[in-house]
């Protein structure tokens, strides 16, 4: 069995960044020892002016789950629970009836993946989830926001073919539209956000000459 020891670390520093405290908080290998890696993905802070953080962590066998840990202001554990079909997220967003989180949700080892909106309750309970995409296609999500009408937005890759994927949902998380974005050879989507027009902002990486580009609006995968 591994030995992976990894556990989130929050630390609290001062306006002059002078630490004035550090938490070692449970990770998800203080109930599985199967852990074979983890991330640190996304944290908030909360309307209750704690935080809450989502980490990723995946078990032998290419078994994946996303780990939900919320504290007080001092940092003090809260909560910490696994979320049920999120197993890469990208995004945590706060409502004012619980928690959403965006990610990814591969299959078992990386391939059939699907974009994923999780919507929670404030004790982190599952209410709905709504997966986006193509299994063919494998797509994976690298990033999300919430939007200005309380929807949501998400970007990230297909592997095939190769091009960067959008998907705007409301806020029950039904599609509003999707969209492709290649280059001639390959491209990633790396960050997004909503524009003051109310348009949508996205930055990532091409590997081909920034002058060939196609752009396929409203295309369902």
């Amino acid at each position: 069995m591994s030995s992976f020891t990894n556990r989130i670390c929050l630390l609290k520093l001062d306006s002059q960044g002078n630490m004035q405290w550090i938490k070692f908080l449970p990770s998800y290998n203080d109930s599985h020892t199967d852990v074979s890696s983890g991330d640190f993905d996304d944290f908030i802070q909360t309307n209750e002016g704690g935080y809450a953080i989502v980490t990723s962590y995946t078990h032998t066998m290419y078994i994946g789950e996303t780990w939900f840990v919320k504290t007080d202001s001092a940092g003090n554990l809260k909560l910490n629970k696994t979320v049920e079909n999120s197993v890469y997220p990208v995004a945590l967003i706060e409502g004012t009836d619980g928690y959403t989180i965006l990610s990814s949700s591969p299959g078992r080892g990386g391939s059939g993946g699907k974009f994923v909106i999780t919507k929670l309750d404030s004790d982190a309970n599952t209410l709905w989830f709504k997966l986006y995409g193509d299994n063919n296609k494998n797509p994976y999500a690298t990033c999300g926001a919430e939007t200005s009408d309380g929807g949501y937005i998400m970007g990230g890759y297909m592997y095939s073919p190769d091009v960067s994927w959008v998907v705007k949902a409301d806020a029950q998380g039904d599609m509003n539209w999707n969209a492709t974005y290649s280059f001639a050879n390959a491209s990633k989507l790396q960050s997004i956000a909503q524009a003051k027009d109310g348009g949508f902002i996205f930055v990532g990486t091409a590997t081909s000459n920034p002058i060939v580009f196609d752009s396929t609006t409203r295309a369902l995968h």
